[in-house]
């Protein structure tokens, strides 16, 4: 009775390493390392891989936010990033960085003024 216990607490810690995205009649499983940032758009959130494909959540942000692990940033209020995916940081004015991206396009991401301080923790600047 306690080994099952003890066996399920344990499955609900290990944390997934990709996140399922309804396509359809389908659910596809993105892989974390996969993805390169996700982007709110108005209540979904689309999601960019590394592929250069993107894919539509029906979940907010912030509630995707809660089940990302640590290699995931809040940077801006419609913005997360996968912080092995950048490939520069320059410095903005107010304090701001502007984050580039490993994508295709090459994309830059200014960060929030209240992300700014936690970013610039987080990746040790």
């Amino acid at each position: 009775m306690q080994l099952e216990k003890l066996m399920t607490q344990q499955v609900q810690k290990t944390p997934s390493s990709t996140l399922p995205v309804k396509l359809g009649d389908r659910i596809i499983l993105l892989d974390h390392e996969e993805i390169i940032y996700l982007k709110a758009e108005d209540k979904y959130t689309c999601i960019y891989l590394e592929n250069g494909k993107k894919h539509l959540s029906s979940q907010s942000l912030g509630k995707l936010e809660s089940t990302l692990p640590a290699i995931f940033i809040r940077v801006h209020r419609s913005y997360i990033i996968n912080k092995k995916h950048i490939m520069e940081v320059r410095k903005y004015f107010k304090g701001k960085l502007i984050l580039t991206m490993k994508d295709k396009d090459r994309t830059a991401i200014t960060t929030g003024e209240k992300y700014s301080a936690n970013v610039k923790v987080v990746l040790g600047l």
